[in-house]
């Protein structure tokens, strides 16, 4: 999408908040239409907005982590992957994204825990066990990352990355084979 359909989308947005000034979604959308535009600072003032005329939605909290992810924020992230969680306990995307902010700040424990919720309540999507085995293998725990790679690959043989994923964990194992024999 170029920037002027950005630019567009945010004039209706703005026509939108004049008309009905207490809708929170009017804000959610220009949110996230804004972070699409990389400008994170402002975008967090209208995931504000949006959380204080409906505080109820966790989905605007999780918005908003995820723009606090994109800036490196990530304790703050965490805070608002948990008030998400907290106001909507059964949306797998929430622990899918805490754990994928716990994997960056190396809490790689926490974050499968985090991964075990995720597939618990969604089996069905591969890129969880992907990034679980992503994980496991930074816990050097190659052969059981083997096998969530499987899984991934055989819900969709389709995505070149999960191949690719696999097909470095065989050759980070060879290579660490050759140096115990040296």
């Amino acid at each position: 999408m170029n920037m002027q359909r950005f630019e567009e989308s945010l004039n209706y947005y703005d026509l939108a908040i004049q008309k009905n000034p207490e809708n929170a979604d009017y804000y959610n959308g220009k949110a996230i239409t804004l972070c699409k535009m990389d400008q994170f600072e402002v975008t967090l003032k209208y995931f504000d907005q949006a959380i204080k005329y409906n505080p109820q939605i966790s989905e605007y909290y999780n918005n908003k982590a995820i723009t606090l992810y994109k800036m490196n924020k990530f304790e703050k992230a965490l805070e608002q992957y948990n008030l998400a969680i907290s106001k909507n306990t059964e949306n797998s995307y929430y622990y899918y994204c805490k754990a994928i902010t716990l994997h960056k700040m190396n809490r790689l424990e926490e974050a499968l825990q985090h991964h075990d919720r995720a597939f618990e309540l969604n089996p069905e999507v591969p890129d969880y066990f992907n990034t679980k085995a992503i994980i496991l293998s930074r816990l050097n725990k190659l052969n059981e990352a083997l096998e969530y790679h499987d899984i991934a690959i055989q819900k969709n043989p389709e995505n070149s990355d999960y191949h690719n994923c696999k097909g470095r964990k065989y050759i980070w194992m060879i290579s660490q084979l050759i140096l115990q024999k040296k």
